[in-house]
């Protein structure tokens, strides 16, 4: 099927009127520098520009740079005119969503959803440099099916031709169109308007966002046959897909379009993508003031607002883009005080006034939360704390404090938890020893089978999606927590991996991570002890390390794993100064077991959540064998996370001269207390990552949310390998 356009019939002087183009002119916003001489340029009927256009280059999130141009204020308004004019005349397909007016990103996801009501399968098709492949001739004959006046054609055909300047040299321009043209997302509108209309008549439901199409199926086979389809389309337009991100996927298994994630019903961020967001955000806003970072913030915020905030219900999202715009703005009040650029929090609050937030309801009680948090920074901090290191202490110790507000620990025997107006409470004995506001708490921990909770207080839980750990002696036996989606799509795909090479790969990685976590934590502790112990031990931990790759089965894996680990807790003994230390799991009878088991359990239950928000099968494991009723996957993940997370704080701990005391052959409350606030200190410490700088809960989540990815489609597991500095 062919493009069903009226014939543009106007000629070259009705369109390009002296009038027309002084109009457009006096529209261009800020003035144009050169108005005088683009003035008299339309007065002399000058169409054409004696100079190339100048270019710059932007970072794509692939690595690569795109080609950006700087058309001339002449260029802009003449193709301004061609635009109106011609898109008027022009009958697009209703699958087409860029540039155009009346569609929108926005639309586009709205018409994926309704799409994904009638179709489980999808093709995800991107080509490859669309604009920069367009070719010239097919454009031009395309043209002259809509526009009558050769003379048009010809000014089109000047604006395709015409060089450009990089770094002072001239470039050609032989086929594409440059980015940056206010003409070019309309013709590569019109290169396409065929292909559209052609998918169209053979029934093939698609969406279309410039060069990022989707194709709709009830099957793998169908779309797989609909991609060819297209593709084969495409060819004479000597068009092709980029490879890397063309490929088949269900609504199962999830998909992105347009920056959104499709998986199930729901829609979220990629968590990658998440992070580099709020790295960027950080980055951007390093070295600017207060009143420009909000500028710049609310920039984002509102951005973020018209597009995703529209689309996606994630709320550990959107808490996690919140929590990283707390950050900048309380870091930026500090400066702005200590430096004596703001004197008062009344001119602070003034300056505050405007500033969006991502998911803040109540916009007095955060600013007056966010100046509490800055002014109690800045009580912390020496006068002269501006250097990199100090600030960085100091974040620390507030995500710290942020992690013990939001999570409620009981540990007392006998004491009764609930919720009344609006808070959790604690009583024992009859009288309340803890309270904080529910929508505050994100975790509960009862650390003891002789506390109770109430029915209530679970069903909020539940419903306000707040996690309750049980644990009991070291020992953790229940969870409350929810899952975002089940697919029975990842659980098929985990147990396949179970029997599989793959499988056996992932194992490896994880062993390799955890391998690697022990040397750099022996590494890290013997830099300044220069330990001949510790040496030997490393060096037979490499060793070791080097013949995981080559393990034939588990079995195998499993007895380089528990070398690596006997060498491991030897060196441990060694640096916390009990030579004779020997690690034990159940029923240990010691302290230092016993506090590295308790704190084991507590990361257990947080690695155990963040499956479960991914809607992992616990009892699919890669690496232990299955046990019936025991959640053995979660045995697997935690491996990566025990030494970072654990046993840098135990040996922490023990090294500033904390004592871990025992009643009756049991850890003292005191002691308890003294090792959930350390892991959760730990938790929240900022660690650098594949995700960019963020704190270990969060790269816990996001490391079990590229596990399940990575499950879906069959590609490299990645483990979490912490670098000490």
């Amino acid at each position: 099927m062919k493009m069903m356009n009226s014939i543009f019939s106007k000629r070259f002087e009705e369109v390009f009127t002296k009038p027309r183009l002084h109009y457009e002119l006096s529209q261009l916003k800020p003035i144009p520098k050169d108005r005088d001489e683009v003035r008299k340029a339309i007065d002399r009927g000058d169409f054409f520009d004696s100079e190339p256009k100048q270019s710059f280059f932007i970072p794509k999130s692939s690595g690569e740079y795109r080609k950006i141009v700087l058309p001339s204020s002449k260029t802009k308004i003449i193709q301004r005119v061609l635009v109106n004019e011609l898109s008027s005349s022009i009958k697009f397909s209703n699958r087409s969503y860029a540039f155009r007016r009346g569609k929108s990103p926005l639309k586009a996801i709205g018409r994926v959803r309704d799409a994904l009501k009638h179709f489980n399968h999808i093709a995800k098709v991107d080509i490859w440099h669309f604009f920069d492949t367009i070719d010239h001739e097919i454009l031009i004959k395309k043209l002259k099916k809509i526009i009558n006046d050769e003379q048009i054609i010809h000014l089109i055909a000047y604006y395709l031709s015409q060089g450009s300047m990089e770094k002072n040299r001239w470039f050609d321009k032989s086929e594409g169109v440059y980015q940056g043209d206010v003409l070019s997302p309309l013709l590569s509108n019109i290169y396409l308007n065929d292909f559209d209309f052609y998918l169209e008549e053979k029934g093939i439901m698609h969406i279309r966002y410039s060069d990022d199409i989707l194709l709709f199926g009830s099957t793998k086979e169908e779309v797989s046959k609909y991609r060819k389809i297209a593709s084969e389309y495409l060819h004479p337009l000597k068009l092709k897909f980029n490879t890397k991100k063309t490929y088949l996927s269900s609504i199962d298994r999830g998909f992105e379009y347009l920056g959104v994630s499709f998986l199930g019903n729901s829609l979220s961020i990629d968590n990658v993508k998440l992070a580099r967001k709020i790295t960027k955000l950080k980055e951007q806003t390093l070295k600017l003031s207060l009143q420009v970072t909000i500028e710049k913030t609310n920039q984002k915020v509102q951005g973020f607002k018209n597009y995703y905030a529209k689309l996606i219900e994630d709320e550990t999202q959107l808490r996690l883009l919140q929590e990283a715009l707390d950050e900048i703005l309380i870091e930026k009040i500090v400066y702005a005080k200590q430096h004596k650029k703001l004197n008062s929090k009344d001119e602070i609050r003034k300056v505050m006034r405007e500033v969006l937030s991502y998911s803040e309801q109540n916009h007095k009680h955060w600013i007056e939360r966010l100046l509490s948090h800055a002014y109690d920074k800045m009580a912390m901090q020496k006068p002269l704390a501006s250097a990199q290191k100090k600030v960085a202490k100091e974040k620390r110790k507030y995500l710290q404090k942020q992690i013990k507000s939001t999570e409620i620990v009981v540990s007392d025997f006998g004491a009764f938890v609930g919720i009344w107006q609006g808070k959790i409470k604690i009583k024992l004995k009859g009288k309340v020893i803890a309270e904080a506001p529910v929508n505050r708490i994100k975790r509960i921990l009862l650390l003891n089978k002789k506390s109770t909770i109430s029915t209530y207080l679970i069903s909020e839980c539940a419903k306000r999606k707040i996690d309750i750990d049980f644990i009991e002696r070291s020992t953790p036996y229940a969870m409350l927590t929810y899952y975002h989606h089940i697919s029975p799509e990842v659980h098929l795909e985990q147990l396949k991996l179970y029997f599989s090479a793959q499988g056996l790969g992932y194992a490896k990685e994880i062993i390799m991570s955890k391998a690697k976590n022990q040397i750099n934590l022996v590494k890290y502790y013997n830099r300044r002890r220069k330990n001949e112990v510790l040496f030997g031990k490393i060096e037979i931990m490499e060793k070791l390390y080097k013949k995981i790759k080559s393990a034939k089965d588990k079995k195998v894996l499993m007895g380089i794993e528990g070398s690596i680990s006997v060498q491991y807790w030897g060196a441990f003994g060694t640096i916390i100064g009990v030579e004779d230390f020997i690690r034990t799991h159940q029923n240990s009878r010691d302290e230092i077991n016993q506090a590295i088991n308790y704190a084991y359990a507590i990361l257990y239950n947080r690695v155990q959540s963040a499956l479960i928000h991914e809607g992992l099968n616990l009892y699919y494991p890669l690496l232990h064998s299955v046990q019936s009723n025991k959640p053995t996957l979660v045995y697997d993940m935690v491996e990566e996370f025990r030494q970072p997370v654990v046993d840098r704080e135990i040996i922490s701990l023990l090294n500033r001269g904390k004592k871990l005391n025992q009643t009756n052959g049991l850890l003292s409350k005191p002691t308890i207390k003294l090792i959930v606030q350390s892991v959760q200190d730990r938790l929240a410490t900022p660690t650098k990552s594949r995700y960019g700088k963020s704190p270990l809960y969060n790269i816990i989540s996001f490391q079990m949310n590229q596990f399940k990815r990575s499950i879906l489609t069959k590609t490299t597991y990645k483990g979490f390998v912490n670098r000490y500095n």
